[in-house]
């Protein structure tokens, strides 16, 4: 028998190649599905060799046992005088009795758990941050590095069944620690499947019904069965392989000490010590993309208006501005200065050469998220402090602005426009090729900040003080509250009356006459028509979404090859309106 062969049951795991994966599998726990026969299950783990073994387990890899073994849980009755609470991966005829797992594992209740071993998580100071599901991430937050190593929750067994677990590594920190610590990595498995015998397996058993064939790697067991004239074959395989050894030291030793990088403008590669030479006119140019590493993260504050990021006390990349739509330009020497390597490699990965429009005077005006996002919040926020100014002229002094839009104009400059955490999501890069998801959650985002912050029960009370029947606004919610108010205050314009003083006049105007656009709020309601669209309760949502941003005069041709314009034009049409409808407020409250 040839020692590649495999039964065809089983042969989905020779197919497999677990370095080529950027997060490297290190534990996995599955169901195999086979509606026909009963389901089947594979389960691996890997363990650490010390490259003085090496040979001899490469040798020998099935002297390795399928799985991690564990000095508990719960060592009630332990004959020790002290109890030593330990995990191993246990061998036979190999040089040691036991290695050292990567991922720890144990079992309670018919859950398997899968927890990285603490040492390699010290090792690149990584910390948990948790996901939904149950899942955990772990990240590196000084170079920054996310996802580091990710770990689903606990594999539940229910029989026949199981949920499926796994925990993957970044495949350059594996590296790295195994160069480290000398180890090699070796995964370790056990799967089982039944289904329909083919005829190479059965040649093998030569009309035997349970066989076992040992190779240097695994041992293979076949069962066939015959029950009420049905056939079935089991296939079983106890084994391991070799994944990676020592090499390399990708993060730990850094490039830019040595070889450095090169940027576009300068013919030779730079290194730390060359940077130090550079002056304030040496500037490179990066595609804003670079930020959404830092988007949303804890630690992290970007600029939206510079480009510039900083991660708490530790690290910076300053002396950013932004020139064009989404291009950061950027002190080179600053960069090297104030960084961490893994970042600078980042920003180098997003390097651009600028164009001549791009180096032009002009590109320096250019409408760009950051003045995009600052033009929403700030007529935003100026609609509030009207609203509060119009409720104390109608004797509620204690209705401020954030009763109206959760924004306080004085809080945002004194702190900065972008300093609510509200805000943060819609300063977010735009990219021209955003695609259908983004564009949708950025819809969310806007819509959360704007419609959905409105405060119902301040506007009751200034449209009951303006002498409006309950009867007109008692079904109205949020923004219809908010358009009933600003039709007032239209009406109120245009005939050089006083909203708060002559309310009863105006509202009979509006009744008689009505006003002009009848909806001032038009593009508002368009975005939070949206949202049926992305929150994916629409029955339609390409047709859904089409109606929906014809509003604001977008056609499906133009969001073919993406949809960052069509973004562009939604906040400048919402900047435009909410500009208008603060200006209607403060000249006639």
């Amino acid at each position: 028998m040839k020692s590649d062969w495999w039964p065809k049951l089983l042969q989905f795991i020779p197919k497999e190649d677990l370095w080529a994966e950027a997060k490297v599998p290190v534990a996995r726990l599955f169901t195999i599905e086979n509606e026909l026969f009963h389901p089947g299950e594979f389960r691996s783990f890997t363990a650490l060799v010390p490259a003085a073994d090496l040979s001899a387990v490469l040798s020998l890899p099935r002297g390795l046992e399928h799985e991690v073994s564990a000095s508990g849980p719960r060592p009630w009755g332990n004959a020790a005088p002290t109890y030593d609470p330990s995990f191993w991966v246990r061998a036979h005829n190999l040089p040691a009795k036991r290695y050292e797992p990567l991922i720890l594992s144990w079992r309670s209740n018919d859950q398997t758990v899968l927890v990285p071993d603490p040492r390699f998580l010290m090792t690149y100071g990584l910390v948990p941050r948790t996901l939904s599901k149950g899942k955990i991430a772990f990240d590196d937050p000084q170079a920054p590095a996310f996802d580091v190593v990710e770990v689903d929750p606990p594999s539940v067994w229910d029989f026949p069944k199981r949920t499926s677990s796994s925990a993957r590594i970044s495949r350059d920190h594996l590296q790295d620690y195994l160069t480290l610590r000398g180890m090699a990595l070796f995964e370790v498995f056990y799967a089982i499947v039944t289904g329909e015998p083919d005829q190479e397996s059965l040649d093998q058993l030569g009309g035997r019904e349970n066989v076992d064939f040992e190779f240097d790697d695994r041992t293979v067991n076949l069962i066939h069965s015959v029950e009420r004239g049905a056939q079935s074959l089991t296939a079983q395989v106890w084994g391991a392989r070799f994944i990676a050894g020592p090499n390399d030291l990708p993060i730990t030793a850094d490039p830019l000490e040595t070889t450095g990088l090169v940027w576009p403008g300068y013919a030779a590669a730079i290194n730390s010590r060359e940077a130090r030479r550079l002056g304030i006119a040496d500037y490179v140019y990066v595609d804003d993309r670079v930020l959404a590493p830092y988007e949303g993260k804890n630690g992290f504050s970007i600029n939206p208006e510079t480009g510039s990021v900083s991660f708490g006390n530790q690290w910076s990349v300053g002396f950013c501005d932004r020139v064009g739509r989404n291009t950061i330009r950027l002190e080179l020497k600053k960069l090297y200065e104030g960084a961490p390597p893994t970042a600078i490699r980042s920003w180098h990965a997003h390097v651009v050469n600028p164009t001549p429009a791009i180096l032009s005077p002009a590109a320096r005006s250019d409408r760009n998220i950051g003045v995009r996002a600052k033009e929403l919040v700030l007529s935003w926020s100026s609609i509030g402090t009207s609203l509060g100014a119009l409720a104390g002229s109608l004797g509620a002094a204690d209705c401020s602005s954030t009763k109206f839009v959760k924004l306080d104009r004085a809080q945002l400059d004194y702190y900065g426009w972008r300093s609510p955490s509200s805000v943060e999501p819609i300063t977010r890069h735009v990219s021209l090729d955003m695609d259908q998801s983004e564009f949708l959650l950025r819809c969310i985002a806007l819509n959360n900040l704007l419609t959905e912050s409105l405060g119902e029960a301040a506007f009751r009370m200034v449209l009951s003080r303006l002498r409006v029947p309950e009867k007109d606004y008692k079904a109205l919610r949020g923004l219809k509250l908010l358009n009933e108010v600003v039709s007032l205050a239209q009406v109120a314009r245009a005939a050089g009356l006083s909203l708060s003083q002559d309310a009863e006049q105006v509202r009979q105007e509006l009744k008689s006459n009505g006003t002009d656009p009848a909806r001032p709020l038009e593009n508002l309601f368009a975005l939070y028509d949206l949202r049926i669209v992305g929150s994916h309760t629409s029955s339609d949502p390409a047709r859904e979404l089409e109606n929906r941003l014809s509003r604001f005069g977008i056609e499906p041709g133009d969001y073919v090859g993406g949809f960052g314009t069509s973004l562009d034009r939604i906040y400048d049409d919402l900047a435009r309106e909410l500009a208008s409808v603060a200006d209607t407020l403060a000249a006639t409250c």
